[in-house]
Parts: structure tokens; sequence; C-alpha cells
């Protein structure tokens, strides 16, 4: 059965209501989607502890039409805090395209608020059941702790399904069909004055999201809730925009990736076996994102001073490990005799990490076999081989 509404409250998930009017979930279900031209229905599934769904649905375009934000009323049948189980679905011309997921179960003796956001980054992402698409459009685990909810500071119309009429059979599809549900009975979409927006209970870090997904400066509107935005390690400002030495990638903002080399000075006129090294270069960043490592022979001019991408990181690719670092160390087992060796001089080396360049950093390869002008490491800041 598909229950088109506005404002309702849905008793039959528990086998009908409880006493405790104050025990209560507030379902608020928006999008960041264009309505009608991304979105032009909403479907709600509420299971509870029998697990077997209840289903309504918002029509968003035509005659009769839902603006979103919809909101939906859950009370549970008992005394108690069963878990429930609340799925969203928007379509567009009958073809699913976005969907979210909530767990959470019930407050004895409070009304909260769930609000449910159907995002532009989860169009066409399928989570598997108990995760939901978050605003990377990766799938994270959909329990939400119902201490962390807001409470609800304004008032649903229950004309006609107040607590003492919604039962099972009240809400059973013999007894109720479209005209029972129509929007006479239940009233006009809650506001955003019903959700108590004046009063502040909306828009800041930690809160439910406002009407229109939208949230206060500094923070951004993540399944429903203001989170942080800007930062290192929060989410991306509106804009794909971070703040400070941070960059946005994947819808969360990263530091500036970092590079250091050792030493300045590299001698090629001596051995440097493993466990040393001749050169060694670390590249913190973003974990698991690849790295390109670039050289410019800055002791020389023209086209030989052109950066140029450092063979290790072009031949195959080389990736930040999981704790944001990767390192790389290159022993020499047997000194160079050529003190015209192409290596020699002064470059400039910096990394490249999701196209964000690292700081830069000079270094020099010397040649202590040889005299001037590499035989020396000043003396080889200034050369550029034949």
């Amino acid at each position: 059965m598909l229950l088109r509404f506005t404002a309702f409250a849905l008793c039959a998930l528990l086998a009908g209501c409880g006493d405790d009017a104050l025990t209560e979930l507030v379902v608020v279900v928006d999008s960041e989607l264009a309505v009608p031209a991304q979105l032009d229905e909403v479907t709600i599934l509420v299971e509870g502890r029998d697990r077997v769904p209840q289903m309504a649905r918002a029509v968003l375009s035509g005659a009769g039409a839902v603006a979103l934000p919809a909101t939906l009323g859950l009370r549970p049948s008992a005394p108690g805090a069963p878990e429930v189980t609340i799925r969203a679905h928007g379509s567009h011309a009958g073809t699913r395209r976005v969907s979210a997921e909530v767990r959470t179960t019930f407050i004895e003796g409070q009304r909260l608020v769930v609000r449910i956001v159907l995002l532009s980054a989860c169009i066409d992402v399928t989570c598997d059941p108990g995760s939901t698409c978050a605003p990377t459009g990766e799938c994270v685990s959909s329990l939400i702790d119902p201490s962390t909810l807001p409470p609800f500071t304004g008032s649903l119309p229950r004309v006609d399904l107040g607590v003492r009429d919604a039962s099972t059979r009240d809400l059973g599809v013999s007894d109720l069909g479209d005209g029972d549900l129509g929007g006479r009975d239940l009233g006009a979409d809650l506001g955003r004055a019903d959700l108590g927006v004046d009063a502040g209970s909306c828009g800041v870090t930690g809160d439910v999201c406002c009407s229109d997904a939208m949230c206060a400066a500094g923070a951004v509107c993540s399944s429903g809730r203001c989170s942080g935005c800007g930062a290192s390690g929060e989410l991306c400002c509106p804009g794909s925009s971070c703040s400070g030495a941070a960059y946005c990638e994947s819808g969360l903002c990263w530091a500036m990736p970092q590079f250091v080399q050792l030493p300045v000075c590299a001698d090629f006129g001596v051995p440097h076996p493993a466990p040393d090294f001749l050169s060694q270069y670390t590249v913190t960043g973003r974990p698991f994102a690849q790295i390109h490592k670039w050289n410019a022979h800055v002791s020389c001019a023209g086209a030989m001073a052109a950066p140029m991408l450092a063979p290790e990181t072009e031949g195959s690719p080389v990736f930040i490990g999981a704790d944001g670092t990767v390192t790389l160390t290159f022993p020499l087992d047997m000194p160079v005799t050529d003190c015209a060796f192409a290596n020699l001089g002064m470059y400039d080396s910096w990394a490249t990490v999701d196209g964000q360049s690292t700081n830069h950093q000079l270094y020099t390869g010397y040649n202590s076999m040889c005299g001037w002008p590499t035989g020396s490491c000043a003396a080889a800041m200034s050369y550029c081989p034949p």
C-alpha cells in the first residue's frame, strides 16, 4: 500500500500506539536534488521490531504535490526503546536514483528529530542494509545514537490520526485508502518554524540541517546534520572549498602534502650501500593517494631546466601508505667515476599529490673524486652537464 503524506503518525509499525504521547521520532526528509528535474518522488520505508516494513510516498510534482522537506511522525506501541530502521528512496520518472538509511531507537519520554537528506553525491550508489551513503559517496554505518538527535519542539497535526485512533487496524490496507489520508486530514507540511528553526535548533554544527539542507557559515549538511567544514579532516565547504593549508578531495579536506629530501648535498664519488643511501625523500599526504616526484635541473638553463617527472614515479605508480607517508630510498653501491655525470648539479625537487604541489627543496649532486666544477657541493651548485 502506498500512503501519500505530508505529515502523519505511522503507529502501525509496532502494532499500535502507546499511551505515552511524548515518545516520538519526527522524521524529516529533504534532498539536495532539484525538484522535479532530478527528483519527483520520495518513498519512505520504516521497519520496527517485527521487521514488517510500512511504506509512505510523497509525490513532489503535479497535482497535490508535496513540498520538501516532508515529515513523518513515529511512535512505539509500548513503553521501551525499540530500534527502528528508516529508509528513504528518491526517484525520478519511475527510476530510483538515490537512497539513505538511518537506524536508531526511541528514547522514552522524548520527542526527537531524525533528519534524512538525499544527497547528490549518492546518486546511483547502492549500500548494503545497515549502511548508508555519506557525502563522499562512500557507504558508512547507518546507526545513529539517539542521544545525539535534537529534540522536536514543534507540533505534528494529527487530525483523524491521533494516538487514540492509530492502530494496526486503522492503518491496514482494508481500512485506509488514499481518501482517508488526503491533504485535508493531514494538514500542511511542517515548515521551518514548526521544527524550531527560529529557536536555533537547526543549522549549527552538531545540529540538524535547516530546510533545503542549509547550515550556518563554517558548517555543511551531511546526512541531515550540520558538520564543521573546511579544516583538515572535516568535510569540504560549499564549492569544494577548504580553509588554510588544506584542499578538497572526495568530499573531505586534507592537509597540503609535504616533501622532505635528504641529504641536501649528495656525493656520487663514494659508495652509499644500504641501509645508507645517496638520496632519500619522504612525501606526507592523503593516505593511498598516488604521488609524482618532479625535478628541475636549475643549475642549467633553457629546456634543460624544465621540470621532469622522476623515473621512479613515472615508470610505476607510487602511493602514500595508510599512515599518510611514503619514503623512497636510493642507495649507491659503487661510486660514479664520470666527472660529467648527468645527475650532477643543482636540482629543484618536489612532489604532487591529487594535483596539489608540495613545498620545493633544493638538492645538489657532486663528485668528490673530481676537481672543479663538480668536486664539491658549492661548486656543483652552478654546474650544468654538457
